[in-house]
């Protein structure tokens, strides 16, 4: 896969999870993270090898994988 068709499937993915969590919730961008929902909920985004080491260890932060089985 190229890099331009990886960086168009991350941008799809954090597109439709900010669509899907903005119709109910208030979402920020942090410092770090993806999206941070209601200031309080972390999210990272990413594919099925998607780490936790931008969340450090963070309570309340969760990762949103897809290509996942």
């Amino acid at each position: 896969m190229s890099r331009k068709t990886n960086a168009e499937k991350g941008n799809l993915r954090e597109t439709f999870i900010l669509n899907q969590i903005s119709v109910k919730y208030n979402v920020n961008l942090p410092p770090k993270g993806y999206f941070y929902v209601e200031e309080k909920f972390l999210f990272e985004i990413g594919g099925k090898h998607k780490s936790a080491k931008q969340l450090y260890n963070r309570k309340d932060s969760f990762i949103i994988r897809d290509d996942i089985k």
